[in-house]
């Protein structure tokens, strides 16, 4: 279901902050491109893992540990960070949001280089990669907004 081959994110010394293995397969009503372009993932349905090697933090400033989580959709532009002991069935149960650790936003990108890492002006990193023939930009290290 996921990419054979995850995507690193490394700083300039070689420090694994993360990688981030993105679905591969599509969803019962066609591709992930698909679904991706028409706005039809379905809620809950599993959009990748990620393993984080330092705790980090999402957008809302939801602090998180190190470990291995499930992306799971949430709605709009939500993917709920759960811990991958607490999910272990492919498909979501409906009391998924309430296991999650954190929420990463993320959204189907105009087409460009992938992966690429690229940090904006507050800080928040964002990493570009490749679903299907869609690139997708994943925000893995959020700064709080007030």
């Amino acid at each position: 279901m996921l990419v054979s081959r995850g995507v690193r994110v490394v700083d300039s010394r070689g420090f694994r902050f993360c990688e981030v293995w993105w679905r591969e397969s599509g969803f019962d009503s066609g591709t992930i491109e698909e679904a991706l372009r028409q706005d039809a993932v379905p809620v809950g349905a599993l959009l990748g893992v990620i393993e984080y090697q330092v705790p980090s933090a999402d957008r809302n400033g939801r602090g998180f540990g190190r470990g291995i989580y499930l992306l799971r959709y949430a709605g709009e532009d939500s993917a709920a960070l759960i811990p991958a002991t607490a999910d272990r069935g492919l498909e979501a149960g409906e009391g998924f949001a309430g296991l999650a650790r954190g929420t990463l936003r993320w959204t189907w990108s105009p087409e460009g280089a992938a992966p690429r890492f690229e940090m904006n002006a507050r800080g928040e990193w964002t990493l570009y990669l490749r679903a299907g023939g869609v690139t997708v930009a994943l925000l893995v290290a959020g700064v709080q907004t007030r």
